[in-house]
């Protein structure tokens, strides 16, 4: 056990800064639309630029790695980070903020699939479970404790400061990947792969297994970057305080990706365990603008995060199940995150959208309810899909 997570440190390392770096720029919504003179619209669409950068390279990036090597690939992610999030910081109008936060989602896009697809290479059914779980568990660690870290950086040295940080933190961590020993079974050399991508694009249970966890990626888009900023708008809550409501958020994720990374993979009751944790995570989701104390409204949010993380480890060990032993592992987990991204990508802005249209109930419940329906695609309602693969 204590030789399984030395040799993945590197990974989990690499992984933690991804975290703290992910929503380094959320927190400094209010500040950037101020400084910059961006209207509220403007703010939503800088957020969605990350994910449209995001989307299509989760694709790409899949595809890449499975051709060259899942290493090479998330230090070439780790290092567009760096030097994007540091040139987000000296940014003076929209167009170059838009610009450099979508490069950022662009290299995050590069290092999450191939990172996982690391760890995964050649494991048994528990070591990939276990795994996956503490993988997006240092994600929600990372997460919770960069947004309070970047709300106090901003209020004393400003938002640009924090940026440069986060970027000098992932260049920081790149040398941790260059002692990672990558598996020859990573990287796929046959003349059969256009063939096996194209099979794993056109399967139409592919499709509805990655648009069914659509709750997950609307919760850790619209809760981590734009709570705060919500907040600040509604005057629900203090900068400070909301920024530690979605800190603990993300921290929760440690209980969801343990406890289900621990036990799903060894469960005889996957598909009720993933529809039931999905409509929860929805249906609280829903809840939040209907929740007026503020003590059980942080209570939502962070059992949200914790189911949150949950899901999405349930998605991704269904993933690795299907490809396992496979060399297009990175693909698969590249085209899973490219359909958890269509959903994700104009949702910050369509939040904004619909709040200044209506308001930022409707946000909630619009999006929230888009989630819940999407549950219900997930194919092992229909077959036995948990396992057995595409056929």
């Amino acid at each position: 056990m204590v030789k399984e997570y030395f040799f993945a440190l590197p990974v989990y390392a690499s992984r933690l800064i991804y975290g703290i770096n992910w929503f380094a720029i959320t927190p400094a919504f209010i500040l950037i639309e101020s400084q910059l003179h961006l209207s509220e619209l403007e703010i939503g669409f800088v957020a969605t630029s990350f994910f449209a950068g995001l989307m299509p390279f989760q694709f790409i990036g899949g595809i890449l790695a499975s051709r060259i090597s899942p290493r090479f690939i998330v230090i070439i992610g780790l290092f567009l980070i760096g030097l994007f999030s540091i040139l987000t910081g000296e940014s003076e109008n929209f167009l170059e903020i838009f610009m450099s936060h979508m490069s950022v989602g662009i290299g995050s896009a590069l290092f999450s699939s191939p990172a996982l697809a690391l760890l995964s290479d050649g494991q048994d059914s528990r070591t990939v479970s276990r795994r996956t779980g503490i993988y997006n568990a240092l994600f929600g660690i990372g997460s919770g404790i960069g947004i309070t870290g970047w709300i106090i950086i901003d209020s004393i040295t400003g938002w640009r400061i924090s940026m440069f940080i986060s970027g000098i933190l992932a260049l920081a961590v790149i040398p941790f990947m260059f002692r990672f020993t990558e598996s020859n079974g990573t990287v796929y050399k046959s003349r059969d792969v256009p063939v096996t991508f194209k099979k794993i694009i056109m399967n139409k249970y592919r499709w509805m297994l990655g648009f069914s966890a659509g709750i997950g990626a609307l919760s850790e888009t619209v809760i981590g970057q734009m709570f705060v900023y919500y907040s600040e708008k509604t005057k629900i809550m203090s900068p400070l305080d909301s920024g530690i409501t979605v800190s603990i958020y993300f921290i929760m994720g440690i209980f969801g990706g343990y406890l289900y990374g621990r036990h799903f993979g060894m469960s005889h009751h996957k598909t009720f365990i993933y529809v039931f944790t999905a409509i929860v995570t929805s249906l609280l989701f829903i809840s939040i603008p209907a929740v007026s104390n503020l003590y059980i409204l942080t209570g939502v949010v962070w059992i949200i995060g914790a189911l949150t993380v949950a899901l999405l480890t349930m998605l991704y060990y269904t993933v690795m199940s299907i490809d396992r032993n496979s060399r297009s592992m990175s693909f698969s987990l590249g085209f899973n995150n490219f359909m958890q991204k269509i959903i994700a990508v104009a949702s910050p802005a369509l939040f904004v959208y619909i709040a200044l249209n209506a308001n930022y109930s409707y946000s909630w419940y619009i999006l929230g309810i888009s989630g819940l329906i999407l549950v219900f695609l997930y194919p092992g309602i229909y077959k036995n899909f948990n396992i057995t693969g595409t056929d």
